[in-house]
């Protein structure tokens, strides 16, 4: 299967497994399907799909990226998922995941890995009054 490009002809390869990047923030959603080895295949986000401003950050548009890229996946014919989620909007997490259940029922999920940075001690305290 051969795709075109605006800059050169690429010809898209089907995997049996990919790891789905998935990064939500407050404001955005971003997701970023590679191979094993960490290669770039292609990536969505909200910006991408054509919602702007506010409108980026709602569920709906998570879900629309999760649909896009069930979509993406299955042009691939990639049978296996391990999903690696990273980001602070939990509720966006919950809503993608299930729009990626129900869309794709021919891709199964292998693995969920949490990627959330921890906080440590955060910045050192300022200093105490004088009494």
């Amino acid at each position: 299967m051969k795709t075109t490009g605006n800059r050169s002809n690429k010809t898209a390869v089907s995997l049996p497994i990919g790891i789905l990047h998935v990064q939500t923030t407050l404001n955005n959603t971003i997701m970023t399907l590679t191979d094993r080895k960490g290669n770039t295949i292609f990536g969505f986000s909200s910006g991408m799909l054509g919602f702007g401003g506010s409108r980026k950050k709602t569920r709906f548009a998570s879900r629309s990226v999760a649909q896009h890229m069930v979509l993406r996946c299955k042009q691939l014919r990639i049978q296996r998922l391990i999903l690696a989620i990273k980001g602070i909007g939990a509720r966006m997490n919950l809503n993608f995941l299930t729009s990626l259940i129900k869309k794709g029922r021919k891709i199964s999920i292998v693995q969920i890995i949490d990627k959330t940075p921890k906080v440590h001690n955060g910045c050192r305290p300022s200093k105490m009054p004088r009494k």
